[in-house]
Protein backbone atom coordinates (compact mmCIF):
# COMPACT_ATOMS: atom_id res chain seq x y z
CA UNK A 1 0.00 0.00 0.00
CA UNK A 2 1.59 3.73 -1.13
CA UNK A 3 0.60 6.57 1.50
CA UNK A 4 0.89 9.83 -0.35
CA UNK A 5 0.40 12.87 2.15
CA UNK A 6 -0.10 15.92 -0.28
CA UNK A 7 1.16 19.24 2.00
CA UNK A 8 0.05 21.77 -0.26
CA UNK A 9 -1.35 21.16 -3.65
CA UNK A 10 -0.01 23.35 -6.26
CA UNK A 11 -0.93 24.94 -10.07
CA UNK A 12 -1.19 22.72 -12.98
CA UNK A 13 2.35 21.08 -12.86
CA UNK A 14 4.03 20.57 -15.99
CA UNK A 15 4.41 17.17 -16.02
CA UNK A 16 2.97 14.35 -13.45
CA UNK A 17 5.75 11.50 -12.96
CA UNK A 18 4.37 7.99 -12.32
CA UNK A 19 6.46 5.63 -11.22
CA UNK A 20 6.04 1.66 -10.30
CA UNK A 21 9.72 0.31 -9.15
CA UNK A 22 10.20 -2.99 -8.10
CA UNK A 23 12.79 -5.67 -8.32
CA UNK A 24 12.53 -9.28 -8.18
CA UNK A 25 14.25 -11.49 -5.44
CA UNK A 26 15.81 -15.21 -5.42
CA UNK A 27 18.45 -16.62 -3.53
CA UNK A 28 21.09 -19.43 -5.10
CA UNK A 29 21.00 -22.34 -3.70
CA UNK A 30 23.84 -22.72 -1.22
CA UNK A 31 24.38 -24.43 2.20
CA UNK A 32 23.95 -20.95 3.94
CA UNK A 33 20.99 -19.93 2.43
CA UNK A 34 19.31 -23.32 2.96
CA UNK A 35 20.77 -23.11 6.48
CA UNK A 36 18.71 -19.52 6.96
CA UNK A 37 15.65 -21.11 5.13
CA UNK A 38 15.10 -23.64 7.52
CA UNK A 39 15.88 -21.56 10.53
CA UNK A 40 13.33 -18.42 9.59
CA UNK A 41 11.39 -20.75 7.77
CA UNK A 42 11.86 -18.71 4.43
CA UNK A 43 10.08 -20.73 1.16
CA UNK A 44 13.30 -20.39 -1.16
CA UNK A 45 11.81 -21.74 -4.33
CA UNK A 46 9.52 -19.31 -5.12
CA UNK A 47 11.02 -16.11 -6.93
CA UNK A 48 9.65 -12.65 -4.94
CA UNK A 49 8.67 -9.53 -5.90
CA UNK A 50 10.38 -5.94 -3.70
CA UNK A 51 8.94 -3.28 -4.28
CA UNK A 52 10.46 0.39 -3.74
CA UNK A 53 7.24 2.46 -5.37
CA UNK A 54 4.39 1.34 -6.72
CA UNK A 55 1.82 3.69 -8.53
CA UNK A 56 3.92 7.03 -6.93
CA UNK A 57 2.64 9.99 -8.16
CA UNK A 58 5.13 13.02 -8.02
CA UNK A 59 3.97 16.75 -9.99
CA UNK A 60 7.51 18.73 -11.36
CA UNK A 61 7.61 22.03 -12.90
CA UNK A 62 11.07 23.30 -14.56
CA UNK A 63 12.90 25.45 -11.88
CA UNK A 64 11.76 22.89 -9.00
CA UNK A 65 14.53 21.91 -6.44
CA UNK A 66 13.38 18.36 -5.60
CA UNK A 67 14.92 17.37 -2.02
CA UNK A 68 14.82 13.07 -1.44
CA UNK A 69 15.82 12.12 1.78
CA UNK A 70 14.55 9.13 3.58
CA UNK A 71 16.42 5.69 5.24
CA UNK A 72 19.70 4.04 3.70
CA UNK A 73 18.49 1.61 1.55
CA UNK A 74 14.73 2.85 1.13
CA UNK A 75 15.25 3.67 -2.62
CA UNK A 76 16.52 7.47 -2.79
CA UNK A 77 19.02 6.77 -5.36
CA UNK A 78 16.39 4.59 -7.59
CA UNK A 79 14.00 7.57 -7.58
CA UNK A 80 16.67 10.42 -8.38
CA UNK A 81 18.05 8.13 -11.71
CA UNK A 82 14.43 7.20 -12.48
CA UNK A 83 13.26 11.15 -12.67
CA UNK A 84 16.36 12.31 -13.57
CA UNK A 85 15.87 9.64 -17.01
CA UNK A 86 12.28 11.09 -17.14
CA UNK A 87 13.66 14.92 -17.47
CA UNK A 88 16.44 14.06 -19.42
CA UNK A 89 13.82 13.55 -22.27
CA UNK A 90 11.97 16.81 -21.66
CA UNK A 91 13.15 19.79 -23.60
CA UNK A 92 11.87 22.08 -21.05
CA UNK A 93 14.19 20.66 -18.63
CA UNK A 94 17.42 21.52 -20.69
CA UNK A 95 19.52 18.06 -20.15
CA UNK A 96 20.17 16.34 -17.17
CA UNK A 97 23.86 16.25 -16.07
CA UNK A 98 24.29 13.93 -12.43
CA UNK A 99 27.52 13.43 -10.57
CA UNK A 100 28.64 10.45 -12.00
CA UNK A 101 29.29 12.16 -15.04
CA UNK A 102 32.01 14.67 -13.97
CA UNK A 103 35.45 13.74 -14.62
CA UNK A 104 37.38 16.66 -13.28
CA UNK A 105 41.73 16.71 -13.95
CA UNK A 106 44.00 16.52 -11.00
CA UNK A 107 46.21 19.50 -11.94
CA UNK A 108 43.20 21.80 -12.73
CA UNK A 109 43.63 24.83 -11.40
CA UNK A 110 40.48 25.67 -9.74
CA UNK A 111 40.31 29.34 -11.00
CA UNK A 112 40.71 27.84 -14.25
CA UNK A 113 38.63 25.45 -15.13
CA UNK A 114 34.83 26.55 -14.87
CA UNK A 115 33.32 29.80 -15.89
CA UNK A 116 33.35 32.24 -19.19
CA UNK A 117 35.76 34.89 -17.46
CA UNK A 118 36.77 34.95 -13.78
CA UNK A 119 34.02 37.31 -12.72
CA UNK A 120 31.64 34.30 -13.54
CA UNK A 121 34.33 31.73 -12.12
CA UNK A 122 34.17 33.43 -8.59
CA UNK A 123 30.30 33.41 -8.34
CA UNK A 124 30.62 29.79 -9.37
CA UNK A 125 32.92 29.02 -6.80
CA UNK A 126 31.22 31.24 -3.76
CA UNK A 127 27.93 29.10 -4.27
CA UNK A 128 29.89 26.03 -3.71
CA UNK A 129 31.54 27.50 -0.57
CA UNK A 130 35.12 28.21 -2.46
CA UNK A 131 35.22 31.59 -1.84
CA UNK A 132 38.90 31.52 -0.42
CA UNK A 133 41.52 33.93 -2.49
CA UNK A 134 43.74 31.39 -1.97
CA UNK A 135 41.90 27.98 -2.90
CA UNK A 136 41.16 29.92 -6.41
CA UNK A 137 45.20 29.14 -7.38
CA UNK A 138 44.94 25.93 -5.45
CA UNK A 139 44.95 22.72 -8.44
CA UNK A 140 42.29 19.81 -7.59
CA UNK A 141 44.55 17.27 -6.37
CA UNK A 142 45.39 19.64 -3.88
CA UNK A 143 41.89 20.37 -1.94
CA UNK A 144 40.61 18.18 0.91
CA UNK A 145 37.96 15.44 0.04
CA UNK A 146 35.18 18.26 1.00
CA UNK A 147 37.12 21.16 -0.80
CA UNK A 148 36.62 18.93 -4.14
CA UNK A 149 33.05 17.69 -3.73
CA UNK A 150 32.07 21.08 -3.77
CA UNK A 151 34.37 21.86 -6.58
CA UNK A 152 32.62 18.99 -8.24
CA UNK A 153 29.52 20.77 -7.76
CA UNK A 154 30.84 23.84 -9.17
CA UNK A 155 31.75 21.84 -12.32
CA UNK A 156 28.09 20.41 -12.12
CA UNK A 157 27.02 24.41 -12.50
CA UNK A 158 28.87 25.09 -15.61
CA UNK A 159 27.70 21.71 -18.06
CA UNK A 160 25.58 23.85 -19.96
CA UNK A 161 22.64 21.93 -18.91
CA UNK A 162 19.82 23.40 -16.83
CA UNK A 163 18.85 20.11 -14.50
CA UNK A 164 21.49 19.12 -11.80
CA UNK A 165 20.85 15.76 -10.16
CA UNK A 166 22.70 15.32 -7.42
CA UNK A 167 23.29 12.06 -4.89
CA UNK A 168 24.54 11.69 -1.30
CA UNK A 169 24.13 15.49 -1.58
CA UNK A 170 26.61 16.86 1.04
CA UNK A 171 26.66 13.93 2.53
CA UNK A 172 30.96 14.25 3.09
CA UNK A 173 30.34 18.04 4.95
CA UNK A 174 30.24 18.34 8.25
CA UNK A 175 26.65 19.36 8.70
CA UNK A 176 27.40 23.29 9.43
CA UNK A 177 29.11 23.75 6.27
CA UNK A 178 26.10 21.40 4.68
CA UNK A 179 24.08 23.68 5.28
CA UNK A 180 26.17 26.82 3.81
CA UNK A 181 26.69 24.77 0.77
CA UNK A 182 22.92 24.04 0.40
CA UNK A 183 21.95 27.42 0.88
CA UNK A 184 24.40 29.03 -1.77
CA UNK A 185 23.83 26.10 -3.76
CA UNK A 186 20.05 26.57 -3.67
CA UNK A 187 20.17 30.64 -4.70
CA UNK A 188 22.43 29.92 -7.76
CA UNK A 189 20.24 27.37 -9.36
CA UNK A 190 16.92 29.57 -8.47
CA UNK A 191 19.02 32.47 -9.85
CA UNK A 192 19.89 30.52 -13.16
CA UNK A 193 16.17 29.12 -13.74
CA UNK A 194 17.83 25.47 -13.32
CA UNK A 195 16.14 22.58 -11.68
CA UNK A 196 17.74 20.32 -8.91
CA UNK A 197 17.59 16.93 -7.92
CA UNK A 198 19.26 16.12 -4.52
CA UNK A 199 19.14 12.62 -2.36
CA UNK A 200 20.51 12.17 1.10
CA UNK A 201 20.01 9.83 4.05
CA UNK A 202 20.54 13.63 5.62
CA UNK A 203 17.11 15.26 7.03
CA UNK A 204 18.84 18.56 8.45
CA UNK A 205 18.93 20.54 4.70
CA UNK A 206 15.64 21.62 4.19
CA UNK A 207 15.45 25.21 5.54
CA UNK A 208 18.82 26.03 3.74
CA UNK A 209 18.07 23.87 0.35
CA UNK A 210 14.29 25.46 0.46
CA UNK A 211 12.93 22.77 -1.78
CA UNK A 212 9.83 23.21 -3.68
CA UNK A 213 9.36 19.56 -3.00
CA UNK A 214 10.26 17.37 -0.66
CA UNK A 215 9.98 13.35 -0.74
CA UNK A 216 10.94 11.22 2.14
CA UNK A 217 10.89 7.84 1.32
CA UNK A 218 10.42 5.21 4.31
CA UNK A 219 11.55 1.40 3.64
CA UNK A 220 8.79 -0.40 1.53
CA UNK A 221 6.58 1.67 -0.63
CA UNK A 222 5.40 4.07 1.59
CA UNK A 223 6.22 7.42 0.97
CA UNK A 224 5.18 11.07 2.18
CA UNK A 225 5.12 14.26 -0.35
CA UNK A 226 4.96 17.73 0.65
CA UNK A 227 5.07 20.64 -1.65
CA UNK A 228 6.33 24.30 -0.57
CA UNK A 229 6.49 27.91 -1.07
CA UNK A 230 9.42 29.94 0.40
CA UNK A 231 10.15 33.23 0.86
CA UNK A 232 13.66 34.66 0.52
CA UNK A 233 15.80 34.94 3.81
CA UNK A 234 18.71 33.91 5.22
CA UNK A 235 20.93 30.68 5.81
CA UNK A 236 19.96 29.09 9.31
CA UNK A 237 22.89 29.44 11.04
CA UNK A 238 22.65 33.28 10.65
CA UNK A 239 20.13 33.28 13.39
CA UNK A 240 22.60 31.59 16.24
CA UNK A 241 25.10 34.30 15.22
CA UNK A 242 25.72 37.40 17.16
CA UNK A 243 27.44 40.26 16.71
CA UNK A 244 30.14 42.08 19.43
CA UNK A 245 32.72 44.36 20.71
CA UNK A 246 35.82 42.45 19.89
CA UNK A 247 39.51 43.22 20.07
CA UNK A 248 42.83 42.89 17.93
CA UNK A 249 43.20 38.93 19.30
CA UNK A 250 39.97 38.31 17.33
CA UNK A 251 41.64 39.67 14.02
CA UNK A 252 44.65 38.37 14.40
CA UNK A 253 42.90 35.01 15.03
CA UNK A 254 41.29 35.41 11.63
CA UNK A 255 43.95 37.61 9.45
CA UNK A 256 45.52 34.25 8.39
CA UNK A 257 42.13 33.89 6.34
CA UNK A 258 42.41 37.94 4.76
CA UNK A 259 44.30 38.07 1.42
CA UNK A 260 46.25 41.07 3.00
CA UNK A 261 46.62 39.68 6.66
CA UNK A 262 48.73 42.20 7.64
CA UNK A 263 47.80 44.25 10.60
CA UNK A 264 45.95 47.66 9.49
CA UNK A 265 47.43 51.04 10.96
CA UNK A 266 45.55 53.12 13.41
CA UNK A 267 43.07 50.78 14.37
CA UNK A 268 39.89 52.28 16.29
CA UNK A 269 37.46 49.95 16.58
CA UNK A 270 37.02 46.37 15.96
CA UNK A 271 33.99 43.85 16.47
CA UNK A 272 33.27 40.55 15.95
CA UNK A 273 30.49 37.89 14.85
CA UNK A 274 30.22 35.12 17.28
CA UNK A 275 28.15 31.78 16.99
CA UNK A 276 28.06 29.24 19.89
CA UNK A 277 31.32 30.39 21.46
CA UNK A 278 33.12 30.32 17.94
CA UNK A 279 34.58 32.98 16.10
CA UNK A 280 33.38 33.18 12.55
CA UNK A 281 34.00 36.68 11.61
CA UNK A 282 35.41 40.70 12.31
CA UNK A 283 35.33 43.95 10.72
CA UNK A 284 37.92 46.40 11.70
CA UNK A 285 37.34 50.34 11.60
CA UNK A 286 40.82 52.53 11.04
CA UNK A 287 40.72 56.08 10.91
CA UNK A 288 40.40 57.62 7.65
CA UNK A 289 43.73 60.19 8.08
CA UNK A 290 45.71 57.57 6.44
CA UNK A 291 44.55 58.73 3.48
CA UNK A 292 43.56 62.83 4.08
CA UNK A 293 42.78 63.47 0.15
CA UNK A 294 40.69 60.98 -1.38
CA UNK A 295 39.14 62.06 -5.00
CA UNK A 296 36.06 59.82 -4.03
CA UNK A 297 35.47 61.92 -0.98
CA UNK A 298 36.15 65.15 -1.74
CA UNK A 299 33.10 64.66 -4.55
CA UNK A 300 30.66 63.92 -1.74
CA UNK A 301 32.49 66.20 0.44
CA UNK A 302 33.58 69.02 -1.52
CA UNK A 303 33.72 70.89 2.19
CA UNK A 304 37.00 68.93 3.24
CA UNK A 305 38.75 70.06 -0.16
CA UNK A 306 37.72 73.69 0.82
CA UNK A 307 39.65 72.98 4.59
CA UNK A 308 42.44 71.67 2.86
CA UNK A 309 42.68 74.79 0.33
CA UNK A 310 41.77 77.48 3.09
CA UNK A 311 43.59 76.29 6.01
CA UNK A 312 46.19 73.37 4.93
CA UNK A 313 46.46 69.53 6.04
CA UNK A 314 47.06 69.93 9.46
CA UNK A 315 43.21 70.91 9.77
CA UNK A 316 41.76 68.54 7.41
CA UNK A 317 43.50 65.64 9.09
CA UNK A 318 42.06 66.97 12.48
CA UNK A 319 38.88 66.99 10.97
CA UNK A 320 38.88 63.69 9.35
CA UNK A 321 40.44 62.11 12.57
CA UNK A 322 37.21 63.33 14.17
CA UNK A 323 34.28 62.34 11.83
CA UNK A 324 35.44 59.50 9.36
CA UNK A 325 36.74 56.56 10.11
CA UNK A 326 37.49 53.57 7.24
CA UNK A 327 36.82 50.03 7.01
CA UNK A 328 39.90 48.26 7.01
CA UNK A 329 39.09 44.56 6.77
CA UNK A 330 36.05 42.29 6.79
CA UNK A 331 37.06 38.92 7.36
CA UNK A 332 35.00 36.17 7.49
CA UNK A 333 35.57 32.51 8.74
CA UNK A 334 35.70 30.22 5.41
CA UNK A 335 32.99 27.99 6.53
CA UNK A 336 30.56 31.06 6.79
CA UNK A 337 31.18 32.63 3.62
CA UNK A 338 28.71 33.68 1.04
CA UNK A 339 25.91 33.41 3.84
CA UNK A 340 26.05 37.61 3.91
CA UNK A 341 27.97 37.58 7.12
CA UNK A 342 30.47 40.23 5.82
CA UNK A 343 27.29 42.56 4.82
CA UNK A 344 25.67 42.01 8.21
CA UNK A 345 29.24 42.63 9.57
CA UNK A 346 29.09 46.19 8.16
CA UNK A 347 26.04 46.56 8.32
CA UNK A 348 24.86 46.48 11.86
CA UNK A 349 27.90 47.82 13.14
CA UNK A 350 28.51 51.14 10.88
CA UNK A 351 25.64 52.79 13.51
CA UNK A 352 27.33 51.14 16.72
CA UNK A 353 31.03 53.20 15.43
CA UNK A 354 28.75 56.71 16.52
CA UNK A 355 31.05 58.21 13.85
CA UNK A 356 29.20 60.31 11.15
CA UNK A 357 30.90 58.73 8.19
CA UNK A 358 32.10 55.48 7.33
CA UNK A 359 34.01 55.16 4.25
CA UNK A 360 35.45 51.85 2.22
CA UNK A 361 38.23 50.93 -0.77
CA UNK A 362 37.89 48.03 -1.81
CA UNK A 363 39.18 46.25 -5.76
CA UNK A 364 37.50 43.14 -5.01
CA UNK A 365 34.03 44.94 -5.26
CA UNK A 366 34.47 44.48 -8.62
CA UNK A 367 33.67 41.00 -8.31
CA UNK A 368 31.61 40.94 -5.22
CA UNK A 369 29.80 44.18 -4.07
CA UNK A 370 28.62 43.47 -0.45
CA UNK A 371 29.36 46.85 0.62
CA UNK A 372 26.43 48.15 -1.27
CA UNK A 373 24.18 45.66 -0.18
CA UNK A 374 25.06 46.55 3.42
CA UNK A 375 23.81 50.45 2.60
CA UNK A 376 27.42 52.13 1.14
CA UNK A 377 27.29 54.21 -1.53
CA UNK A 378 29.33 53.83 -4.50
CA UNK A 379 30.84 56.94 -5.44
CA UNK A 380 31.45 57.23 -9.35
CA UNK A 381 34.28 59.55 -10.90
CA UNK A 382 36.22 60.40 -14.31
CA UNK A 383 37.48 56.74 -15.65
CA UNK A 384 39.32 58.15 -18.45
CA UNK A 385 42.32 56.67 -16.71
CA UNK A 386 41.37 53.18 -16.57
CA UNK A 387 40.14 53.40 -20.21
CA UNK A 388 44.01 54.05 -21.18
CA UNK A 389 44.87 51.19 -18.90
CA UNK A 390 42.22 49.34 -20.85
CA UNK A 391 43.83 50.61 -24.11
CA UNK A 392 47.47 50.31 -22.97
CA UNK A 393 47.06 46.54 -21.79
CA UNK A 394 44.89 45.63 -25.39
CA UNK A 395 48.06 47.74 -27.46
CA UNK A 396 50.50 45.55 -25.39
CA UNK A 397 48.74 41.97 -26.21
CA UNK A 398 48.82 42.80 -29.50
CA UNK A 399 52.87 43.49 -29.37
CA UNK A 400 54.44 41.47 -27.08
CA UNK A 401 51.70 38.33 -27.01
CA UNK A 402 54.35 36.51 -24.31
CA UNK A 403 53.35 39.46 -21.77
CA UNK A 404 50.78 37.71 -19.70
CA UNK A 405 48.46 40.68 -19.30
CA UNK A 406 46.44 39.48 -16.14
CA UNK A 407 49.57 39.07 -14.39
CA UNK A 408 50.96 42.40 -15.44
CA UNK A 409 50.07 43.52 -11.62
CA UNK A 410 52.27 41.28 -10.29
CA UNK A 411 55.60 43.17 -8.94
CA UNK A 412 57.47 39.95 -9.33
CA UNK A 413 56.33 38.59 -12.85
CA UNK A 414 56.81 42.16 -14.71
CA UNK A 415 60.01 42.69 -12.97
CA UNK A 416 61.53 39.48 -14.61
CA UNK A 417 59.60 40.07 -17.66
CA UNK A 418 61.19 43.71 -18.02
CA UNK A 419 64.50 41.98 -17.15
CA UNK A 420 64.61 39.57 -19.66
CA UNK A 421 63.64 42.07 -22.36
CA UNK A 422 66.44 43.06 -25.05
CA UNK A 423 67.47 46.24 -25.19
CA UNK A 424 65.35 46.72 -28.87
CA UNK A 425 62.06 45.17 -27.59
CA UNK A 426 62.65 47.24 -24.38
CA UNK A 427 62.51 50.74 -26.65
CA UNK A 428 59.16 49.36 -28.18
CA UNK A 429 58.06 48.95 -25.27
CA UNK A 430 58.90 52.09 -23.82
CA UNK A 431 57.30 53.61 -26.93
CA UNK A 432 54.20 52.13 -26.38
CA UNK A 433 53.21 53.13 -23.00
CA UNK A 434 55.09 56.54 -22.98
CA UNK A 435 52.84 57.15 -26.34
CA UNK A 436 49.39 55.18 -24.41
CA UNK A 437 49.18 56.36 -21.25
CA UNK A 438 48.93 60.24 -21.67
CA UNK A 439 47.76 60.82 -18.40
CA UNK A 440 48.94 58.44 -15.21
CA UNK A 441 48.66 58.97 -11.89
CA UNK A 442 49.70 62.24 -10.42
CA UNK A 443 53.56 60.76 -9.01
CA UNK A 444 54.76 59.23 -12.08
CA UNK A 445 52.80 62.24 -14.87
CA UNK A 446 56.19 63.73 -15.49
CA UNK A 447 58.35 61.03 -16.09
CA UNK A 448 55.83 59.43 -18.48
CA UNK A 449 58.17 59.99 -21.44
CA UNK A 450 61.14 60.46 -19.85
CA UNK A 451 61.59 56.21 -18.91
CA UNK A 452 65.01 55.89 -18.74
CA UNK A 453 65.99 52.79 -16.43
CA UNK A 454 64.08 48.95 -16.66
CA UNK A 455 63.18 49.90 -12.79
CA UNK A 456 60.82 53.83 -13.95
CA UNK A 457 59.26 51.00 -16.58
CA UNK A 458 58.23 48.77 -14.26
CA UNK A 459 56.74 51.03 -12.10
CA UNK A 460 54.90 52.81 -14.86
CA UNK A 461 53.43 49.21 -15.30
CA UNK A 462 52.50 48.92 -11.96
CA UNK A 463 50.81 51.84 -12.18
CA UNK A 464 48.17 49.70 -14.01
CA UNK A 465 46.67 48.05 -11.69
CA UNK A 466 42.83 48.60 -11.08
CA UNK A 467 42.40 51.61 -8.45
CA UNK A 468 40.16 50.28 -5.35
CA UNK A 469 36.18 51.58 -5.77
CA UNK A 470 35.72 54.05 -3.05
CA UNK A 471 32.07 53.48 -1.08
CA UNK A 472 30.51 55.84 1.80
CA UNK A 473 28.06 55.84 4.33
CA UNK A 474 26.09 58.64 6.18
CA UNK A 475 25.11 58.14 9.66
CA UNK A 476 21.32 59.65 9.59
CA UNK A 477 22.07 59.70 13.32
CA UNK A 478 24.76 62.02 13.64
CA UNK A 479 25.88 64.78 10.67
CA UNK A 480 29.86 65.16 10.45
CA UNK A 481 30.70 68.93 11.92
CA UNK A 482 31.27 70.75 8.11
CA UNK A 483 27.68 69.94 7.41
CA UNK A 484 26.03 71.19 11.13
Amino acid sequence: MVRLWIQQIRGRPKILVKIDKSFPVKASMTRRVLEVSHAFGIDIDEERKHTIYSGFMLEINPGDIIYITGESGSGKSVLLREISGILSRRREFGGVVMDRELMIDDDEVIIEGIGRDTSEAIEILNSVGLGEAFLFLKRYIELSDGQKYRYQLAKALCMGRKTIAMDEFCSTLDRDTAKVVAYLFQKYVRRNGMTLIAATTHRDLLEDLRPTVLVEKKLGPDVNVSYYTWQDGPCSLMKEITIEPGDLSDYEALSGFHYRGRKPPCIAKIYRAVRNGELCGVIVYVSAITHPLLRGRHIVFPQLLEIYRTRGLKKLVEVIKRNILRIARVVVYPKYRGIGLGTRLVRETMPLTEYPVIEALAVMARYNPFFERAGLRRISYDTSLDEQRRRLIFRLQEEFPDLDAESISEPSYISRYVENLSIKRLKKLVKIVSKTLTQPPTKLRKNTRKIRTRKELVKMLLSLRLPPIYYVWKNPAKKPEWEE
